[in-house]
């Protein structure tokens, strides 16, 4: 049971470092993916568009990722297989529904 409470206190405390942040048009706001599962934000995320940006340390984005923090399996929307680049952090996205996958680069926020 304790090393159940560190761990989910480390996750917290992780994730809380770093943001996407994606511009919900339905909701007219901001929203970040790391604390909100918004399928129409992740759909964006897994296209790669240019809209999105994220906040924080590129390395822990780069965990998140890698860790499957945004597989959203059970609607198609993957993403994975992330690596730091000299523009932000480089990614799979893969939309499983339309049987399409590419790679992408999300880059920091300005």
């Amino acid at each position: 049971m304790k090393y159940l409470l560190m761990f989910l206190m480390t996750v917290n405390v992780f994730a809380s470092e770093v943001k996407v942040l994606c511009y919900d048009r339905f909701e007219d706001e901001m929203v970040d993916l790391v604390t909100t599962r918004n399928f129409s934000c992740m759909g964006d995320f897994v296209w790669g568009k240019e809209e999105l940006c994220f906040e924080g340390d590129a390395s822990d984005l780069v965990d998140l990722i890698n860790n499957e923090h945004f597989d959203y399996g059970s609607s198609g929307y993957v993403v994975s297989d992330a690596f730091e680049t000299k523009e932000g952090v480089s990614y799979t996205g893969y939309d499983q529904n339309n049987w399409w996958e590419a790679d992408r680069t999300i880059k920091p926020c300005k």
